[in-house]
């Protein structure tokens, strides 16, 4: 096993985490959430009481879950922006691996689902903060290829953080990526080319940002049926129903930048972030 320094170690036996565990120079206060592959959970740090996030990866821990939890601290160790989250520290508790960001107070993206009435510049203005983290990791060759409502935490002052970024990849413009017959992102929120399998860039992620948009402004998801295979299929083919057609106070423009972000090629879809991000600004 190797650290996010590359040093190789014997893995030790796993360890369970519960509140009061001690985990480095930090103590275990409570569950935060648990995804498919890791636990969030809320620590403090021992000595000065302060209280973090600690992201921690659970078992069976093979070759490519271990390299790609690790590649997702060394790229959040390094980011710098006010819609992201950095990554603090990294360790192992037992054969179990994990780092520390800030905690946030607050919920998921999705609680704003179905409020657009009464809240429109508030989605607005989360968008417009989703659009800039964004555009912050497009620019460094970063594609997150998992933007989806619970994914973005929204702190009780409005502050909006894109995280985990588990899936993400690099694109360097010197490696092309293999097809592959395996979905990298979640089943309701994938791009067209992440259904088919195809190599993916930036503006994936601005179509998971579309339906992310669509589902927050009419409280629906644009494709549901009750097969995985059918939804991938609706993604790749089918046109979802205007969103006005669904909230009918939906300014146009902002139904037609939701559908533009929806286009099924990707040369059809707005080009990048910081593109979105004007015309959601041009709303206002």
């Amino acid at each position: 096993m190797s650290g996010p320094n590359g040093v190789w170690r014997r893995r030790p036996v796993s360890q369970t985490l519960v509140e009061g565990s001690v985990v480095g120079r930090y103590r275990i206060l409570s569950a935060l959430g648990r995804g498919g592959t890791a636990s969030v959970f809320l620590v403090e740090e021992i000595a000065s009481g302060r209280p973090w996030a600690m992201k921690v990866l659970r078992g069976p821990i093979k070759g490519s879950r271990l390299a790609r939890f690790h590649q997702e601290f060394a790229l959040q160790a390094r980011f710098e922006h006010p819609n992201l989250l950095t990554g603090r520290s990294f360790g192992h508790h037992g054969s179990d691996p994990w780092f520390v960001t800030k905690r946030v107070s607050g919920g998921p993206w999705s609680q704003l689902k179905g409020k657009f009435s009464s809240g429109q510049e508030i989605l607005v203005a989360s968008a417009v903060q989703v659009c800039n983290a964004l555009s912050y990791v497009h620019d460094r060759g970063i594609v997150h290829r998992d933007v989806k409502p619970s994914n973005v935490l929204v702190s009780d002052t409005g502050q909006c953080y894109l995280i985990d970024f588990g899936l993400a990849i690099l694109n360097d413009g010197n490696k092309t990526q293999e097809r592959t017959k395996r979905l990298h992102g979640t089943l309701s929120y994938a791009s067209p080319e992440q259904a088919l399998g195809r190599p993916v860039d930036c503006r994936a992620d601005l179509y998971c940002l579309g339906i992310c948009l669509y589902e927050l402004v009419t409280g629906k998801r644009p494709f549901v049926a009750a097969d995985a295979k059918t939804v991938l299929s609706m993604h790749v083919y089918s046109r979802a129903m205007p969103p006005s057609s669904l909230e009918a106070k939906v300014p146009r423009r902002l139904g037609e930048l939701i559908e533009a972000l929806m286009e099924k090629q990707p040369s059809d879809r707005p080009q990048s972030a910081a593109e979105v991000a004007k015309t959601l600004i041009a709303l206002g």
